[in-house]
Protein backbone atom coordinates (compact mmCIF):
# COMPACT_ATOMS: atom_id res chain seq x y z
CA UNK A 1 0.00 0.00 0.00
CA UNK A 2 1.10 3.13 -0.94
CA UNK A 3 1.09 5.81 2.18
CA UNK A 4 0.95 8.92 -0.01
CA UNK A 5 -1.57 8.16 -2.12
CA UNK A 6 -4.18 6.86 0.16
CA UNK A 7 -3.97 9.90 1.93
CA UNK A 8 -4.37 11.55 -1.26
CA UNK A 9 -7.44 9.93 -1.69
CA UNK A 10 -8.85 10.36 1.70
CA UNK A 11 -8.38 14.21 0.83
CA UNK A 12 -10.06 13.72 -2.47
CA UNK A 13 -12.89 12.36 -0.51
CA UNK A 14 -12.97 14.82 2.19
CA UNK A 15 -11.90 12.63 4.92
CA UNK A 16 -10.45 13.63 7.89
CA UNK A 17 -7.07 11.97 9.67
CA UNK A 18 -9.53 9.35 11.91
CA UNK A 19 -12.28 8.57 9.43
CA UNK A 20 -14.38 5.30 9.64
CA UNK A 21 -15.15 2.56 6.79
CA UNK A 22 -18.61 4.39 7.16
CA UNK A 23 -17.77 7.85 6.70
CA UNK A 24 -15.63 6.74 3.63
CA UNK A 25 -19.24 5.47 1.87
CA UNK A 26 -21.06 8.39 2.88
CA UNK A 27 -18.74 10.55 1.09
CA UNK A 28 -18.16 8.51 -1.79
CA UNK A 29 -21.97 8.53 -2.06
CA UNK A 30 -22.62 12.58 -1.18
CA UNK A 31 -19.82 13.22 -3.89
CA UNK A 32 -20.92 10.57 -6.76
CA UNK A 33 -24.48 12.48 -6.67
CA UNK A 34 -22.33 16.10 -6.47
CA UNK A 35 -20.03 15.20 -9.58
CA UNK A 36 -21.78 12.64 -11.72
CA UNK A 37 -21.29 13.22 -15.29
CA UNK A 38 -25.07 13.15 -16.22
CA UNK A 39 -25.88 16.33 -14.06
CA UNK A 40 -23.79 18.53 -16.19
CA UNK A 41 -24.02 17.77 -19.73
CA UNK A 42 -26.63 21.07 -20.46
CA UNK A 43 -23.23 22.97 -18.46
CA UNK A 44 -21.55 22.38 -21.84
CA UNK A 45 -18.80 20.53 -22.85
CA UNK A 46 -15.88 21.45 -20.63
CA UNK A 47 -18.08 21.53 -17.35
CA UNK A 48 -19.26 17.66 -18.56
CA UNK A 49 -15.67 16.81 -19.51
CA UNK A 50 -14.00 18.22 -16.11
CA UNK A 51 -16.89 16.70 -13.45
CA UNK A 52 -16.57 12.70 -15.75
CA UNK A 53 -12.77 13.38 -14.81
CA UNK A 54 -13.71 13.89 -11.07
CA UNK A 55 -16.39 11.49 -10.80
CA UNK A 56 -13.70 8.70 -12.35
CA UNK A 57 -11.03 10.05 -9.61
CA UNK A 58 -14.21 9.71 -6.91
CA UNK A 59 -14.96 6.48 -8.31
CA UNK A 60 -10.84 5.29 -7.77
CA UNK A 61 -10.62 6.82 -4.47
CA UNK A 62 -13.35 5.12 -3.13
CA UNK A 63 -11.78 1.43 -4.23
CA UNK A 64 -8.73 2.25 -3.44
CA UNK A 65 -9.45 3.19 0.47
CA UNK A 66 -12.26 0.82 1.06
CA UNK A 67 -9.53 -1.68 -0.55
CA UNK A 68 -6.69 -0.89 1.76
CA UNK A 69 -8.24 0.53 4.47
CA UNK A 70 -7.65 -2.01 7.51
CA UNK A 71 -4.11 -2.06 6.28
CA UNK A 72 -3.50 1.62 6.89
CA UNK A 73 -4.97 1.97 10.21
CA UNK A 74 -3.14 -0.96 10.97
CA UNK A 75 0.24 0.84 11.03
CA UNK A 76 -0.76 4.38 11.08
CA UNK A 77 -3.27 4.69 14.27
CA UNK A 78 -3.00 8.61 12.84
CA UNK A 79 -0.99 11.57 12.49
CA UNK A 80 -1.35 12.57 16.15
CA UNK A 81 0.51 9.77 17.44
CA UNK A 82 3.40 10.75 16.62
CA UNK A 83 5.61 13.92 17.64
CA UNK A 84 3.31 16.37 15.68
CA UNK A 85 6.00 19.05 14.94
CA UNK A 86 8.35 16.41 13.69
CA UNK A 87 5.62 14.64 11.45
CA UNK A 88 4.59 17.73 9.46
CA UNK A 89 7.97 18.40 8.81
CA UNK A 90 8.08 14.96 7.51
CA UNK A 91 5.45 15.49 5.29
CA UNK A 92 6.70 18.82 4.03
CA UNK A 93 9.85 17.57 2.94
CA UNK A 94 8.09 14.68 1.03
CA UNK A 95 6.18 16.87 -0.69
CA UNK A 96 9.09 19.33 -1.84
CA UNK A 97 10.10 15.64 -2.93
CA UNK A 98 7.47 15.25 -4.90
CA UNK A 99 7.42 18.26 -6.31
CA UNK A 100 10.98 18.58 -7.40
CA UNK A 101 10.18 14.91 -9.08
CA UNK A 102 7.23 15.98 -10.82
CA UNK A 103 4.66 13.84 -8.87
CA UNK A 104 2.34 16.92 -8.06
CA UNK A 105 -0.72 15.23 -6.73
CA UNK A 106 1.73 13.49 -4.21
CA UNK A 107 3.26 16.83 -3.42
CA UNK A 108 -0.36 18.98 -2.70
CA UNK A 109 -1.48 15.61 -0.77
CA UNK A 110 1.77 16.28 1.55
CA UNK A 111 1.08 19.96 1.67
CA UNK A 112 -2.33 19.82 2.35
CA UNK A 113 -2.27 17.26 5.21
CA UNK A 114 0.63 19.56 7.17
CA UNK A 115 -1.84 22.80 6.23
CA UNK A 116 -4.99 20.90 7.66
CA UNK A 117 -2.70 20.98 11.09
CA UNK A 118 -1.45 24.05 10.76
CA UNK A 119 -3.74 26.64 8.55
CA UNK A 120 -1.52 29.91 9.34
CA UNK A 121 2.41 28.50 8.01
CA UNK A 122 3.19 30.13 5.27
CA UNK A 123 5.46 27.54 3.70
CA UNK A 124 2.96 25.04 3.31
CA UNK A 125 0.14 27.51 1.76
CA UNK A 126 3.49 28.24 -0.47
CA UNK A 127 3.83 24.46 -1.20
CA UNK A 128 0.09 24.33 -1.96
CA UNK A 129 0.42 26.87 -4.13
CA UNK A 130 2.63 26.43 -6.13
CA UNK A 131 1.64 23.05 -7.01
CA UNK A 132 -1.55 24.83 -8.01
CA UNK A 133 0.29 26.69 -10.32
CA UNK A 134 0.77 23.29 -12.15
CA UNK A 135 -2.69 23.06 -12.59
CA UNK A 136 -4.68 25.75 -15.16
CA UNK A 137 -8.10 24.39 -13.99
CA UNK A 138 -7.18 25.62 -9.99
CA UNK A 139 -5.50 28.86 -10.47
CA UNK A 140 -8.62 30.82 -9.06
CA UNK A 141 -8.35 28.42 -6.28
CA UNK A 142 -4.15 29.40 -6.06
CA UNK A 143 -5.19 32.91 -5.69
CA UNK A 144 -7.43 32.56 -3.01
CA UNK A 145 -4.36 30.89 -1.42
CA UNK A 146 -2.33 33.44 -2.36
CA UNK A 147 -4.63 36.00 -0.41
CA UNK A 148 -4.74 34.26 2.81
CA UNK A 149 -0.95 33.83 2.26
CA UNK A 150 -0.83 37.49 2.46
CA UNK A 151 -2.75 38.48 5.65
CA UNK A 152 -0.65 35.67 7.19
CA UNK A 153 2.82 37.04 6.21
CA UNK A 154 2.65 40.00 4.01
CA UNK A 155 5.90 41.27 4.17
CA UNK A 156 7.58 38.33 2.40
CA UNK A 157 9.10 38.99 -1.04
CA UNK A 158 9.05 35.52 -2.35
CA UNK A 159 4.76 35.42 -1.20
CA UNK A 160 4.32 38.86 -3.08
CA UNK A 161 5.96 37.17 -6.07
CA UNK A 162 3.93 34.39 -5.79
CA UNK A 163 0.06 36.26 -5.53
CA UNK A 164 1.65 38.74 -8.61
CA UNK A 165 2.44 35.51 -10.82
CA UNK A 166 -1.24 34.33 -9.97
CA UNK A 167 -2.56 37.45 -11.40
CA UNK A 168 -0.83 37.24 -14.43
CA UNK A 169 -1.40 33.51 -14.89
CA UNK A 170 -5.07 34.92 -14.63
CA UNK A 171 -4.47 37.78 -16.62
CA UNK A 172 -5.05 40.40 -14.72
CA UNK A 173 -1.81 42.28 -15.64
CA UNK A 174 -2.83 45.34 -13.60
CA UNK A 175 -2.58 43.83 -10.23
CA UNK A 176 0.14 41.01 -11.45
CA UNK A 177 2.60 44.15 -12.45
CA UNK A 178 1.65 45.63 -8.99
CA UNK A 179 3.15 42.85 -7.07
CA UNK A 180 5.20 41.65 -9.02
CA UNK A 181 7.00 45.63 -9.00
CA UNK A 182 7.08 44.94 -4.97
CA UNK A 183 8.70 41.91 -4.66
CA UNK A 184 11.44 43.82 -6.97
CA UNK A 185 11.91 46.34 -5.07
CA UNK A 186 11.76 43.97 -2.04
CA UNK A 187 14.69 42.18 -3.29
CA UNK A 188 13.13 39.09 -4.70
CA UNK A 189 14.92 38.42 -8.51
CA UNK A 190 14.80 34.53 -8.43
CA UNK A 191 12.66 32.60 -11.21
CA UNK A 192 11.09 34.43 -13.87
CA UNK A 193 9.80 37.44 -12.26
CA UNK A 194 12.06 39.76 -14.15
CA UNK A 195 10.74 38.69 -18.03
CA UNK A 196 7.28 38.33 -16.51
CA UNK A 197 7.77 42.24 -15.70
CA UNK A 198 9.15 42.72 -18.45
CA UNK A 199 6.14 41.29 -20.75
CA UNK A 200 3.66 43.65 -18.31
CA UNK A 201 5.74 46.79 -18.73
CA UNK A 202 3.57 48.90 -20.92
CA UNK A 203 6.71 50.48 -21.93
CA UNK A 204 8.42 47.20 -22.95
CA UNK A 205 5.39 46.48 -24.98
CA UNK A 206 6.01 49.82 -26.95
CA UNK A 207 9.73 48.65 -27.21
CA UNK A 208 8.33 45.99 -28.85
CA UNK A 209 5.80 47.31 -31.46
CA UNK A 210 8.97 49.59 -32.61
CA UNK A 211 11.32 46.91 -33.20
CA UNK A 212 8.46 45.16 -35.13
CA UNK A 213 7.82 48.08 -37.15
CA UNK A 214 11.88 48.55 -37.81
CA UNK A 215 11.97 44.70 -39.19
CA UNK A 216 8.84 45.37 -41.32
Amino acid sequence: MDKVKFEYYANLLNLGYNFSFDDVKKSYLKLVKEYHPDKHISLGQEAYQNALEKFQEIKEAYEYITNNYEIYFKKDDSITSYNEETNLESYYLNGIHYFKKGDINSALNCFLICHRKQEDNPKYIRGIIRCLFTKNRRWMEALEYCQKLIKVESLRNENLFLIGKCYYLLKDNEKALFYLKKAKEMGYNLEDIDNIIDELEPKSIVKKMLSMFKKS
